[in-house]
């Protein structure tokens, strides 16, 4: 069923929001709830097996976050972890972020000036919202024309910046983005406590 169709048949069933509160009676379909909460949770996200990185807490005004990384048995091993479990905390979505400098332009004329330019625009991005590389749990990076070539090299540059710190990670390669010189965008979620 096409994504528009869901939606009005969505708000079929939910009502509207200018609905709610207004003394208006809004429908709600018991099934309807099932899904969303199917779609959202898996078990295979909440069974774990194999090693795992040690939980990750910081103290959050009285409450504990904690952060597992998971690699579990029968999945290869990467430089990145498969899952990332949180609980507690602040979540951060850092938009994609490309190599862009503060007026827009376009910084780097090869896949690796502008890998490092990313990864400097993420560390300000992470930085606004009190977070730090370490903090990341998600990284999903879009690569044009993507080759081997660009695959070591940016595991080269991810590291540097990342240390061993191997939150979960999607590589996507792409025909374009955004603008025609660009090679790569990288979006993060970090969770800080």
């Amino acid at each position: 069923m096409p994504w528009a169709m869901a939606a009005n048949r969505l708000s079929g069933m939910w009502g509207e929001p200018r609905d709610v509160g207004r003394g208006r009676r809004v429908r709600r379909h018991s099934s309807m709830v099932s899904v969303r909460f199917c779609l959202c949770v898996s078990p295979r996200v909440i069974a774990f097996r194999g090693a795992a990185r040690p939980p990750r807490a910081a103290s959050n005004g009285g409450d504990t976050m904690s952060v597992e990384f998971h690699n579990p048995a029968g999945l290869a091993a990467g430089s990145y972890s498969h899952t990332a479990v949180v609980s507690g905390g602040r979540t951060l979505y850092v938009s994609g972020q490309v190599a862009f400098d503060e007026s827009g332009k376009v910084v780097g004329a090869t896949f690796a000036e502008q890998a490092e330019r990313v990864f400097h625009n993420l560390r300000i991005a992470l930085a606004a919202g009190g977070a730090q590389f370490s903090d990341i749990v998600k990284m999903n990076v879009y690569v044009r024309d993507l080759t081997s070539e660009k695959v070591r090299c940016l595991r080269e540059i991810r590291g540097r910046h990342l240390g061993g710190h191997k939150p979960a990670s999607t590589l996507v390669a792409t025909p374009a983005l955004v603008h025609e010189d660009l090679m790569l965008e990288v979006e993060v979620v970090a969770v800080v406590g």
